[in-house]
């Protein structure tokens, strides 16, 4: 910021104005964005028109926004058929997507929500399995038995986060 008061001058008591000059800094500009020669914007993407296999695909992406943003259309559009992000071919893909892939699946208002929950309790990652516990919680007034068998078996969990 190159303005040496940020405050509004309303704010200010009288004696404190008599020692500022609250216009200093007016004639600066700022910065917005410095990018090198020969830049090329990226196309942006328009996740809002894929499909649910490609944002189930999205989930793997480095970028935090562009996974945020494809777990948040899957739960939007709640296909009712099934849960894409933990079919089988998906429970190989990256941490981060299957904690995604748990949270969209989990806030479905569905019975088979219980065994995409029992998948993530099964997950080989404490973080995913940590998700599966926090998002068991929506069947607490009437867990399944292998609900509350595979709860039962996270007292035990080697991640204390789990336990």
């Amino acid at each position: 910021m190159y303005r040496e008061v940020i405050e509004h001058p309303w704010s200010l008591p009288d004696t404190i104005k008599k020692l500022l000059d609250l216009n200093a800094g007016n004639d600066r500009g700022r910065i917005y964005r410095i990018v090198p020669d020969g830049f090329q914007q990226p196309k942006l993407p328009r996740l809002g028109k894929d499909s649910a296999k490609e944002l189930v695909a999205t989930l793997e992406h480095p970028n935090g926004w562009h996974r945020d943003t494809a777990a948040r259309l899957l739960y939007q559009r709640q296909d009712k058929n099934r849960c894409p992000p933990l079919d089988e071919p998906a429970r190989k893909i990256a941490i981060a997507s299957r904690s995604h892939a748990c949270a969209s699946c989990a806030r479905w208002p569905r019975d088979s929500t219980r065994i995409d929950v029992l998948t993530a309790l099964n997950d080989q990652d404490a973080t995913v399995r940590e998700h599966g516990i926090k998002f068991s919680e929506k069947f607490n007034s009437a867990p399944s038995q292998k609900l509350f068998a595979g709860l039962l078996q996270m007292a035990n969990d080697p991640s204390i986060a789990v336990r």
